[in-house]
């Protein structure tokens, strides 16, 4: 919700993407009953990747990057991301 601002969502608009940023509420302005049905529908398919990105920050150490430069930090990112979904995939396979 804090990125919830006509300037950015008329960005998004500009370069043809979907508006994914929740409403926020003013004071003495309460949110409608659209903009409350977007927020739920929203933050039901956030929640889930907030709790991938938590996971790698807390589990995998991925809150700083310990390389410069966009091609290792990528590296260093997909080689984190096929280890967490290795794990993930090991724990569901012995359930």
């Amino acid at each position: 919700k804090g990125y919830s601002s006509m300037k950015n969502r008329t960005t998004l608009k500009e370069r043809s993407y979907i508006d994914g940023i929740m409403h926020k509420a003013a004071r003495g302005k309460p949110l409608t009953f659209v903009q409350r049905l977007m927020n739920r529908l929203i933050s039901s398919v956030r929640y889930r990747v907030e709790q991938g990105i938590g996971t790698l920050k807390r589990g995998y150490g991925f809150s700083r990057m310990r390389y410069t430069g966009l091609t290792k930090g990528n590296m260093e990112f997909i080689l984190t991301a096929i280890t967490f979904n290795l794990k993930k995939a090991a724990l569901m396979v012995r359930t």
